[in-house]
């Protein structure tokens, strides 16, 4: 059940319930906190770039906090720096110095939402074996 803004509340109803909603991610996650009552955060969003203009639901939730696995600094650092425009990513070694960096364009105006999200997975992909390769000592 969605509690309704005041403006709509002239209209009818203070609550909206809407039935069998899937998420792709997190399904647990709401279900959980929907039986323990925990406020959740949502946004609806209208993709007014398709013919279709679907309605998206997010939903935000807290999550339990997973450990981090790091590297020792001693193998090195890969930095990532996400702008407006473009990915960038250098690699130091252990002292700090750089021994490469790449720069790749983000063409995201004008991209669907999913078209967004490829472009976006296709960097995470190309970062993670980044990652990988400086875990392992592997030249890049």
């Amino acid at each position: 059940m969605l509690k309704i803004p005041p403006a709509l509340v002239a209209r009818g109803t203070s609550v909206l319930s809407i039935g069998s909603i899937r998420f792709e991610h997190g399904q647990r996650q709401v279900e959980s906190d929907l039986a323990c009552g925990t406020a959740l955060s949502y946004l609806f969003h209208r993709d007014d770039y398709t013919a279709s203009g679907l309605a998206y639901l997010f939903i935000s939730t807290d999550t339990a906090q997973i450990k981090l696995a790091t590297r020792p600094k001693e193998m090195g650092v890969l930095g990532v720096d996400f702008n407006a425009d473009h990915l960038a990513l250098s690699r130091t070694d252990r002292f700090g110095d750089l021994l490469a960096y790449w720069r790749f364009e983000l063409p995201l105006k004008g991209k669907t939402f999913g078209q967004k999200t490829a472009v976006l997975s296709e960097l995470a992909s190309l970062i993670s074996a980044l990652y990988y390769d400086l875990a392992t000592d592997k030249k890049v």
